[in-house]
């Protein structure tokens, strides 16, 4: 009996999950479980070719005189895949469409996960891209310090240049004021000797208007007596 080909793709399809099962699922899918993987594996790899007996067509096939009706078929002849079904066993062929349904399953949490590891990946490149732009404030930011910093030792700077300039603005104010000081101190010394020198002419007039009269009075005895 011929295979349909829905039939054949499903054995195809039972023989190579059962040989290769998917990840998570090796305890589950054993080839032992199916009799028939061992001969369906052979026949797959090639290596039943030429093993058969090879059916040729008879001459008398084709006179009219040997051609026989075809018997009836049976029920249980009609239709490739229930002859399928009398080779694959119906609990395994249960347990292959669970399989492919676990298998249709893992698909889909793989392509959900797939598509949250893009959405992941996406997201890590935005981060990736705001943590640069992070990196690009902070450093502008650290120069702005930077420069700030240079501009207030500038300030210092200069309040100390200035500070000190005041210091000799106050020296300097201090000298005229003691040279004031000490001229008012020389004015007054001055004041104080000029009175002083003052007051001896005084006396030494005195002491000359007193000494003529004398030198008068002295003087005009003498004249008489001559």
């Amino acid at each position: 009996m011929l295979m349909s080909e829905n039939a054949l793709t499903l054995t195809i399809f039972t023989v190579q999950m059962l040989k290769n099962p998917p990840q998570g699922m090796e305890n589950c899918a054993r080839p032992s479980s199916w009799r028939w993987f061992h001969l369906m594996d052979l026949a797959m790899s090639g290596r039943l070719d030429g093993t058969a007996e090879t059916l040729r067509p008879s001459p008398l096939d084709e006179d009219p005189q040997h051609t026989t009706d075809l018997p009836p078929l049976s029920p249980a002849d009609v239709g490739g895949e229930v002859s399928v079904f009398s080779v694959v066993d119906t609990g395994t062929l249960e347990e292959a469409v669970e399989l492919d349904g676990k298998l249709s399953a893992l698909r889909d949490e793989r392509r959900a996960l797939e598509q949250e590891q893009a959405e992941f990946d996406r997201e890590l490149i935005a981060l990736e891209r705001d943590r640069e732009l992070l990196n690009r404030d902070t450093a502008a930011l650290q120069r702005e310090r930077a420069a700030v910093d240079r501009d207030r030792a500038a300030d210092d700077r200069d309040r100390a240049f200035l500070d000190r300039d005041r210091a000799v603005l106050e020296r300097d104010r201090a000298f005229p004021e003691r040279d004031r000081a000490f001229l008012d101190r020389a004015r007054e010394d001055l004041e104080r000797e000029r009175m002083l020198f003052g007051g001896e002419r005084e006396r030494e007039r005195e002491r000359g208007s007193e000494v003529r009269p004398r030198r008068r009075s002295s003087s005009t005895p003498g004249s008489t007596r001559t």
